[in-house]
């Protein structure tokens, strides 16, 4: 079963004598992979350290995408210094919309000899029709299912950010939990059954 799972947290770091509670985040994975039709379980994380401050992504679903559009956020974050967790969870959901608009556009415009940019410049000379089924296959393309989360500091606070398949972000700081894959439903639901909350202790 895939899931990955990110909580936040009340943590002791100073000692048993002096106590000094501060926040902090608990992150897990599973290990499956999934590459097309193939699931298999490598000894390896699926999670990305990102440049600057301690920010990571978990993965969920098709490696592929994820792969792609890490390189990507990687690559814009290289050149911020200290990118927030917003930041590269937006850089993180542009990547995933721009590879599947790349996908969608090699789909039903390549074979017609077309990319997004002369569609929209010649639609005038088609028919409304043509234009209407085209345009409704370009926004109903969803690909291969793909779940993200982003979790890290911006300095002054942690923050848990999920991201959908279609790359859009949740901010998920209150709620205290996040969780993707297909195990995702019932960590949710046995988080919530326990109550959990932000403030829970480590212990």
């Amino acid at each position: 079963m895939t899931v990955c799972l990110a909580t936040l947290l009340n943590w002791n770091y100073g000692t048993r004598e002096a106590p000094s509670v501060g926040k902090a985040a608990l992150v897990m994975s599973d290990r499956k992979i999934t590459a097309g039709d193939v699931e298999y379980e490598p000894n390896q994380q699926k999670i990305a350290i990102m440049p600057g401050r301690a920010t990571l992504i978990a993965i969920a679903g098709e490696v592929s995408i994820h792969s792609e559009a890490i390189k990507r956020t990687y690559d814009q974050s290289t050149g911020i210094t200290n990118a927030s967790p917003y930041q590269i969870a937006t850089f993180y959901g542009q990547a995933i919309q721009a590879i599947k608009r790349r996908q969608a556009e090699d789909l039903y415009l390549a074979p017609l000899g077309l990319n997004t940019d002369t569609f929209v410049a010649q639609q005038r000379d088609y028919s409304d029709k043509f234009v209407d089924r085209i345009t409704d296959q370009l926004q109903q393309y969803n690909g291969a299912d793909v779940e993200g989360l982003v979790v890290g500091c911006d300095g002054e606070r942690l923050h848990i950010l999920q991201l959908d398949s279609r790359g859009n972000i949740s901010a998920m700081d209150d709620i205290g939990f996040a969780a993707i894959g297909i195990g995702s439903w019932h960590a949710r639901s046995r988080l919530m059954q326990s109550g959990y909350v932000n403030t829970h202790g480590y212990s």
